[in-house]
């Protein structure tokens, strides 16, 4: 059956799992456009046929955006002439204000109380607001609707990210996260400056915009009017209606429209973890969120995500052989990422808590060679540069610099890799506090002297 050109809703990438940075390359730039992406690893079979099929290849030569460019001239199948000269148009802007990285903006870390985190939100906001710019540009050249869903998409997302990395940045002054200081600092001067940051973070916030949900609707809207049938739109509308306190109690209505035109394809699952999301935090511990966590982790086994949120719940409800079982599943998914240089920042901190989680539950069940080897293996991921050793790694490129100045205002102090300000925003995020201290009780309820006189000094930090 000929598919109808231009109504594309999801393109499946094949990748090999080294090329995790070309595959978020190419996910980021069709998700802008409110496209789904489904990720197929190259070496098994994967999710639902979909729309359109991408192949990365194994071998270097090109990098990804012309790459990219390749693989847009080839998709005569499911798009038009005038549809692949738009979108490699839309790439361009895409490519030229880094959106991939935007995208990202280190999100993870918004409680790391890192500046540099910060910082780099700011940049991201200033990078969407730039491309959106260029984007009603773009508009204006396009009379094609069929064509246009796409441009409005792509607009409708970079204000949601503008609102999103706002209200991160926002809070975290306000918070003190942002210029932060230690609770018991007693210097004087160094709270008022901070205080000051703080005042002149706000200033620079105000100058910039906070797009009313109004604003973002207007494209969601011209979308839906033209293709009722394209989910992205319901989900760009759905998540951007979680960052207002007008609508957000709301949003899951757009997210549920968008699950029941996808039907129970696998690349539904993250959605389905979305709305278990905002049964838990929205409405507040609602009891349909196990139902949405089960169904994303049913549609895909890899997702670890909701994988996590179950094992929790059967932990705390006392079925500890089944969480061991569980524990196992999510660090074997992970583990095999890791071996291929593919885990992402946030795949490294679900490691770490299923090492840790785990050798929480080995110790109060009193099998304490398990839990230490599980604490420690915990503790290797968080000590874990195997990434940053690569030219592919994903850190060195999210932290944009390899090697940056200690103190910006005194070169004198040399550089420090970007590896350090990871593990110093990671240290924030992560427990491994907490891990060094489990390791000294632990060490001394067995009586491993050495063990205790490695970890306790760790564990006084």
């Amino acid at each position: 059956m000929e598919r109808e050109k231009d109504h594309v809703r999801c393109i499946t990438v094949v990748h090999p799992l080294h090329k995790i940075r070309e595959y978020r390359e190419f996910s980021a730039f069709f998700r802008l456009m409110g496209i789904f992406v489904c990720e197929n690893i190259a070496r098994e079979e994967y999710g639902n046929p979909t729309d359109y099929e991408i192949d990365i290849p194994e071998e270097n030569g090109q990098n990804s955006a012309k790459k990219l460019s390749a693989v847009l001239n080839e998709m005569d199948e499911v798009f038009s002439v005038d549809a692949i000269q738009i979108f490699q148009e839309i790439y361009n802007i895409f490519n030229e204000y880094d959106l991939m990285r935007a995208s990202y903006a280190i999100a993870y870390f918004f409680d790391a109380k890192e500046d540099y985190i910060y910082d780099q939100m700011l940049e991201a906001y200033d990078q969407f607001d730039n491309a959106w710019k260029d984007f009603c540009e773009l508009e204006k050249q396009v009379k094609n609707k069929a064509i246009l869903k796409y441009i409005w998409a792509a607009k409708s997302n970079c204000r949601r990210r503008m609102n999103e990395l706002y209200t991160i940045v926002w809070d975290a002054a306000e918070k003190g996260w942002y210029a932060w200081y230690p609770k018991d600092e007693k210097n004087s001067r160094i709270i008022k400056k901070a205080q000051k940051a703080r005042d002149k973070i706000k200033e620079t916030l105000w100058d910039k915009k906070y797009f009313s949900y109004a604003d973002i609707n207007e494209d969601i809207q011209k979308i839906i009017d033209a293709d009722p049938d394209f989910y992205g739109a319901y989900v760009i509308r759905g998540f951007a209606a979680e960052l207002d306190d007008d609508y957000r109690f709301d949003s899951v209505s757009d997210l549920l429209t968008a699950l029941n035109n996808i039907g129970n394809h696998s690349y539904s699952s993250y959605l389905c973890y979305r709305i278990g999301k905002y049964y838990e935090t929205i409405r507040k511990n609602h009891d349909s969120k196990w139902e949405y966590y089960r169904m994303a982790w049913e549609r895909d086994p890899h997702n670890y995500r909701a994988l996590y949120k179950l094992v929790l719940k059967e932990q705390a409800d006392g079925n500890l052989e089944e969480a061991d079982m569980m524990w196992g599943q999510l660090i074997g998914i992970l583990e095999e990422k890791k071996d291929s240089l593919a885990l992402q920042p946030i795949e490294c901190a679900y490691l770490f808590k299923g090492y840790y989680n785990r050798g929480k539950l080995y110790i109060k069940r009193e099998r304490y060679s398990e839990g230490i080897l599980c604490l420690q293996k915990a503790e290797q991921v968080f000590k874990n540069q195997h990434n940053e050793d690569k030219a592919e790694g994903f850190y060195p490129w999210m932290f944009k610099e390899t090697k940056m100045p200690k103190d910006p205002e005194d070169p004198s102090q040399g550089d420090v890799e970007s590896w350090e300000k990871y593990k110093s925003a990671a240290k924030n995020k992560l427990m491994i506090q907490d891990v060094y201290i489990r390791l000294a009780n632990a060490a001394a309820d067995t009586g491993d002297k050495a063990l205790y006189e490695s970890y306790y000094p760790l564990s006084l930090e």
